[in-house]
């Protein structure tokens, strides 16, 4: 066991075994009839018929690989997603359909999920323990789900226990190339429902010392001037095992619920991460060479905690009432050091940056059925209050930046026929800015104010035809700017916009569902044209204090075309195959600016080929083409971007003894060398071993 990153608050927990493939396809099915259970934030889950909406849900099972150990692992399963790994913070968030994680909201069992300083929320933080079902919607879908839903949305639904005692437990170990363990993982949850009363408590503790780069990797040139003015600088990365790479994990929550004899149910729940990150620096050229400055940042805690209650009561026949609640808090500080030796703060790229945010806000839903047993009418009214506090430094003033948003929305669905939906839903959606302050050296000055408002349309039909399903959906969705977005100055090297105007995007989406000739397939064509759009603009150097210079600016007009492609099929002796397709191109319409962090073409293939009764074995490709790092411009024409690749995952499952499963597993086995981000290559072979216990019923 590798030592403990300095400042550990919490014990690494000793593991057993862990790593690489990916399960295959009957854990991973278009959501064509999703429960109504209390926990989720599907509000459409009661539809009476499968709707238009393109939804995959993914289930508990298809996340026990140790491959799959966080949500942005997770939601590598979803055709139209891909994961990108921000190198510069060390974040992991999202793009579906070129949408990325401030468009598309994360849902915990109802309650959003996300920094409300920058709208994001690093999902490589969030672990997959306590997940029972991952639903995904994608584009532009309900007017219900509230604001700057506008590429779709991502809701995870937890496990709750069933009857009786229930038990889970997963432990890992992942070795890299070499066989030195680089990464543990041990943790469960405990449960037991009786006739109306349940409860579950659960820890997950995840640790890792550092990722080993492929054998490719080779040392850049020396000679390069890492900082300018400063020649010959060694680079900061010497490969084996990446610097600067560790992180801790423990995520611990409880839950308790009462369910009444009518049907009603009343759940109140608390879940808290307590992290630390590390953050690689970046490899690749100075920034008089295209490249950009390396930063040797570290995150001595990264902590959320949230607290929630939630409610469902019949009313009117088979009608609900449903009210959420919630308080959410979010704590880091980032230590920025002078080197790779992180030790000293005395030059002007050091600094400490502590984050004091908090979120409280509800929603109260009401679901009635209409026109007979032919219609449902929902009606939905949310609130929340964002609030980040920040100082730059010790004896910093603290800064204090406060939104206020509201969103009133209906929603009614009409069965016309026996074969045709229709569904129909608008929102008004208010944004209220209440106070931003900036740190003007020790003096806060305020910003200016604006507020915004948006009206939100949604048109679909469904329409059946024997065992197929034909789907058109129309929508106008919005986004407003988030805190980040409008204040921010990036540490000098950015000037702040607090007039920036909310994201508009018209979509149309054309969608099939089915089978064929024994294939499940899964079709969908899309358009969007985003008006208003934001994107980063370089600016000149002059600009800000710390070149290049950029600003966040509403940009015209950008347009994404695409589909999805989905096949899966059980064949003889070779078990059940998948294969998914993504394509989506974007461009942004009135300024020479490149989409950033979207591949063109991703591609996925699984199959899950039984090995006697109680082995399968497991295979994964995973294919994406190249993306840019950087957007270009007039002012900053260089342009950083990353190649294509392809990795090959394989493993073993093997049902042990009774509820003991091992899963023997192995990742990128060709040792490529690749990056998401450029100047931030990702990990090299790994192995690992996974043993999962389970003992009674969740779901």
């Amino acid at each position: 066991m590798q030592p403990a990153l300095p400042g550990r608050r919490w014990p690494a927990g000793a593991a057993v075994a862990g790593l690489a493939v990916l399960l295959a396809d009957p854990a991973v099915a278009l959501d064509d009839a999703p429960r109504a259970d209390l926990p989720t934030i599907e509000v459409i889950g009661r539809r009476r018929v499968p709707g238009p909406l393109d939804a995959v849900t993914i289930d508990a099972e298809a996340l026990q690989s140790a491959t799959t150990r966080n949500l942005a692992q997770a939601m590598q399963l979803v055709p139209g997603v891909t994961v990108n790994r921000i190198g510069a913070r060390n974040e992991a968030l999202i793009k579906l359909r070129g949408f990325d994680s401030r468009q598309v909201p994360l849902f915990i069992d109802g309650v959003p999920v996300y920094v409300p300083y920058d709208g994001n929320i690093d999902l490589s933080r969030l672990a997959v323990g306590d997940i029972q079902s991952l639903r995904v919607t994608r584009g532009g879908g309900s007017v219900l789900y509230g604001p700057n839903a506008l590429g779709g949305t991502i809701n995870v639904v937890t496990a709750r226990p069933e009857a009786g005692l229930s038990l889970y437990t997963r432990a890992s170990q992942t070795l890299d190339d070499s066989l030195d363990a680089q990464r543990s993982e041990v943790g469960g949850r405990i449960g037991y429902a009786g006739e109306h009363w349940y409860v579950q408590a659960s820890a997950f503790q995840l640790d890792s010392d550092f990722f080993r780069l492929s054998d490719d990797f080779r040392v850049p040139d020396p000679t390069f001037d890492v900082f300018p003015g400063q020649p010959g600088v060694q680079p900061t990365e010497d490969g084996g095992r990446r610097g600067n790479s560790a992180f801790s994990d423990l995520t611990t929550s409880v839950k308790l619920g009462y369910v009444a004899d009518g049907g009603a149910e009343f759940a109140v729940g608390y879940v808290r991460l307590d992290g630390e990150k590390q953050n690689p620096p970046y490899i690749g050229p100075p920034p008089n060479a295209g490249g950009v400055r390396p930063r040797f940042w570290r995150w001595p805690y990264y902590d959320k905690e949230t607290f929630y209650a939630v409610g469902a009561v019949p009313v009117a026949g088979d009608g609900w009432v449903r009210g959420r609640a919630y308080y959410d808090t979010f704590q880091n500080l980032l230590r920025s050091f002078d080197n790779d030796t992180y030790t000293t703060q005395n030059t002007p790229p050091a600094f400490n940056s502590a984050y004091d945010d908090y979120t409280w806000g509800g929603s109260l839903e009401t679901e009635l059925s209409t026109w007979g047993d032919s219609g449902t009418t929902r009606a939905i009214a949310h609130f929340k209050q964002d609030v980040h506090r920040e100082t730059d430094d010790d004896d910093a003033p603290l800064e204090r930046i406060e939104d206020q948003t509201w969103s009133f929305a209906l929603e009614h669905e009409h069965r016309v026929t026996g074969a045709l939906t229709l569904t129909g839903g608008v929102a008004y959606n208010i944004l209220n800015a209440q106070r931003a302050e900036n740190n003007a050296n020790g003096v806060l000055v305020p910003f200016d104010l604006e507020d915004e408002s948006a009206f939100n349309l949604q048109l679909g039909a469904g329409y059946e035809v024997g065992e197929w399903l034909l789907g058109v959906n129309l929508s106008r969705k919005t986004r407003f700017p988030t805190l980040k977005d409008r204040y921010s100055f990036r540490l000098g090297s950015a000037l702040p916009n607090p007039g920036l105007q909310d994201e508009v995007a018209e979509q149309v989406e054309l969608s099939a569902r089915g089978g064929t000739a024994g294939f499940d397939v899964g079709l969908t064509l899309f358009g969007s044209w985003l008006d208003d759009a934001i994107a980063t603009v370089a600016l000149p150097d002059s600009a800000c204090t710390s070149p290049p210079c950029t600003q966040l600016q509403n940009v015209g007009r950008q347009r994404h075309l695409g589909g999805e492609l989905s096949l899966s099929r059980a064949l003889p002796v070779v078990g059940n195959v998948s294969l998914d397709y993504a394509y989506v191109s974007i461009r942004n319409q009135e300024q020479p600016l490149l989409p950033t962090y979207t591949p063109r073409h991703t591609l996925r293939a699984a199959s899950r080929t039984p090995l006697g009764d109680k082995a399968r074995l497991l295979v994964e490709l995973r294919s994406e083409s190249g993306r840019y790092s950087s957007s270009g411009g007039p002012q900053n024409p260089v342009v950083r971007s990353t190649a294509g690749f392809g990795l090959l995952n394989a493993g073993v499952e093997w049902d042990v003894w009774r509820n003991l499963r091992l899963l023997v597993e192995a990742a990128n086995l060709t040792d490529r060398l690749y990056a998401i981000d450029d100047g931030f290559p990702e990990a090299g072979r790994t192995y690992s071993a996974t043993l999962v216990w389970r003992q009674g019923e969740t779901r």
